[in-house]
């Protein structure tokens, strides 16, 4: 599903969206990490959630917090559903065409009967065709 190998065509109209908490800190760079492998799906939109909940377990959350953390998610989830309805009108990431373009010119280069490169050809897109279109 990696670009650099066999992506699936579908993959470059997906959205996602990860979420994370954590009692303390790290939902930053647990999310860029989720975010990172979904980019190099081809994924055409991601959003990030993360949030510190100060607590071990759900239970332990008070109030004031949950409703804070509930209102910033319900926030971004709206974000999200409006960019999985208005997918097709989302422009292609820049970051995705130029991985897409370097990976595409690597495939090129492989011998024939490579496994990457013959599934490249039987997508169309060692010729001019691309998942963007």
């Amino acid at each position: 599903m990696w670009i650099s190998h066999r992506p699936n065509k579908k993959m470059f109209s997906k959205i996602g969206f990860t979420v994370s908490t954590t009692a303390g800190m790290g939902t930053k760079s647990s999310n860029k990490t989720m975010r990172r492998a979904l980019d190099y799906m081809g994924i055409k939109r991601t959003f990030c959630f993360g949030t510190a909940v100060a607590a071990t377990s759900w239970e332990e959350v008070k109030e004031i917090k949950k409703n804070k953390i509930e209102k910033k998610l319900n926030k971004k989830a709206t974000k999200f559903y409006k960019a999985i309805n208005n997918r097709k009108k989302l422009s292609d990431r820049l970051f995705t065409r130029f991985l897409f373009k370097i990976i595409k010119n690597m495939v090129s280069s492989f011998n024939d009967g490579h496994y990457d490169k013959e599934y490249w050809k039987s997508m169309g897109w060692l010729n001019k065709s691309d998942p963007f279109i």
